[in-house]
Parts: C-alpha cells; structure tokens; sequence
C-alpha cells in the first residue's frame, strides 16, 4: 500500500477495502499461481468484472487492453532467456487498473515485479505525483528492458549459426535455424501487440496517462518499435541462413554426384577392357599372344589415368 510517500507490504487481505476507502491511497496486489480462491477474492475485494475473472482462469490471451466497468485489463508478457536447446520462456502477465489499486496476475515469478518491488521500497517516491500512472510505467518499462537481453542472447545464437556455416557441414545447424525462427517469430507475435497496448494507452485520457506520464509511456512505445526492428532484422538473417544451408547443402550433394560420376566412368574403362577380353572367342588374336595379359593390364591402366586426368582438369575429383 502506497500512501503520501510511505509504503506498507504488510497490509491484510481484509483491509483491502479500508485502504481502498482512503484518500491518496494506491494498493498494490500481486497474485502469483492464483487459485479458485484467489479469483473469488478479486471479484468480491475489487468487484471486477465476470469477464475480466474469465479470462484470468482460461489464460493465454494476447497483449491487449480491455476496458469494464471501473477498471482496465493490461495484458503484456514476461520474456525470459531459455537455457541451452530449450523455447522462449514467455509468461503472461494480466495488469489490473482501477482508480486507486493495480493488480497483477502470473503463473511463475517474474523478475521485473520483484526487481519494481524493490526500487519502490527503497525509493518511495519513485512513483511521483501520479503514482497509479507512474506505477504502470515503470512495471511495462521493467519487462521490456527484460527483452533487450533475450533480443542479444538471439543475435548471439544467429552468430553462432553464420560462423559454423561455412566451418563445415553440420546437420544439427537445421534444427538450431527453426528453433531460432520459432523463437523470434514467439517474440514477434508479443511485440507486435504490445505495440498496439502502448499506442493506445496513450490515446487514453483516462488518468493513467496523463501530460506528466505521457513522455514515459511514449519511450516505452519506442524501445517497442526498436526491439521490433531488431527482431525483424533477426528473421531476415535467419531466414537468409537457411538459406544458405539448403544452398551449401545442394552444392555438397553435387560434389558428391560429380565425384560418383567420375569414379564410374574411371572404372568403367577397365572394366570394358577385361570384359572385351573375357568373352573367350577362338577367333580372338590377342588371345594367342605371349604379352597379351600385359598389354589387356597397361590398356586398363592408361584408360583409368586417362579418365583421372581429366576429370581432375575439369575439378571433378
């Protein structure tokens, strides 16, 4: 609870009500993994509409914005760095606005509530003159600043991808290029909308962003759109990767086609000599001859080094 530049994180469920009746008052709910239970108290506590209930236990929305009556739904993402060979860690998160109290739901911890949590117990008036609007600002401005490492670690993967793609042919860089398509186009789709929720919180005149907060909101729109335009960058060079792999691997399968070519047609003059000389007919005059076996041999052996030089000539072997 945040009241004239003093901050309380003790406060009872019970008094949620009384401290909503004070004036100057913001209260600040965190619901973490919220059961049945918790849904009743949010309907009953803040008299939130059945809809906005019925979203929080289905889940899976996309970032939107919602307005009911009294109150505002906010849904955005947390954003996390995967450990190694694992998707894009994504986490709903629904913000609840009304006129004095702000509620946020999520399954997992989420580092950006606990890190804002923090600054504002030491810095109390961190929110300033209009706390319900500075409070969203900073919460939308922490998860956000949360993208930019999961934008490098991305950036560093699709390095990764481009330095080992012409160090020699590996069939594991197949599966890390879709992963790496899946996890930016993930990213993409959480962007594009919060793009959209920023835009038009800003078209809103209805307290939480007024002239003082506007700026702010405005420079959380922007790192949007960079991020947005980094990501697209990314699936471009993604997408110019595989590329480049289905190319390189091509040109391999043609290697080993005109090797295989080559080495038939090599064995092949050999061959055709022993078989001329092994049809065994009576009439045959080299078969009488004292050097006959010798000359059958050089024969093959100027043929098959005829055919080496020149496929040799024509880069073939």
């Amino acid at each position: 609870m945040y009241h004239r530049d003093s901050i309380r994180d003790d406060l009872p469920l019970s008094h949620i009500d009384r401290a909503l009746a004070e004036d100057g008052t913001l209260v600040w709910l965190d619901v973490q993994g919220p059961t049945e239970g918790d849904f009743e108290l949010l309907a009953s506590e803040f008299d939130l509409h059945p809809l906005a209930i019925d979203d929080l236990r289905k889940g899976f929305q996309r970032p939107k914005v919602d307005q009911y009556d009294g109150s505002l739904l906010i849904v955005l993402f947390d954003v996390q760095t995967p450990p190694a060979g694992k998707p894009l860690i994504l986490q709903e998160l629904d913000i609840f606005v009304g006129q004095n109290y702000v509620i946020t739901v999520h399954e997992a911890p989420v580092p950006a509530i606990e890190s804002l949590r923090q600054r504002w117990q030491r810095q109390p008036s961190l929110c300033g003159s209009n706390p319900l609007g500075f409070l969203i600002y900073h919460l939308a401005d922490e998860l956000v600043d949360q993208y930019f490492p999961v934008a490098d670690a991305l950036e560093s993967r699709i390095e990764d991808v481009e330095e080992r793609l012409f160090g020699g042919f590996d069939r594991r860089l197949l599966r890390e290029v879709f992963a790496l398509r899946r996890d930016l186009i993930q990213l993409r789709r959480v962007l594009g909308p919060e793009r959209d929720v920023f835009n038009l919180l800003l078209r809103r005149d209805d307290g939480i962003v007024d002239d003082e907060t506007r700026p702010y909101f405005a420079d959380v729109m922007d790192l949007v759109l960079r991020l947005m335009d980094t990501v697209d960058t990314m699936r471009e060079l993604a997408a110019a990767a595989l590329e480049a792999y289905l190319s390189l691997q091509s040109n391999q399968l043609n290697e080993v086609m005109k090797r295989m070519a080559a080495l038939t047609v090599t064995l092949m003059v050999p061959t055709l000599v022993a078989g001329v000389y092994g049809m065994n007919f009576a009439t045959m005059p080299e078969l009488g001859w004292t050097f006959g076996y010798p000359y059958a041999l050089l024969l093959m052996f100027i043929g098959a080094t005829a055919a080496v030089l020149y496929f040799r000539r024509k880069d073939w072997l």
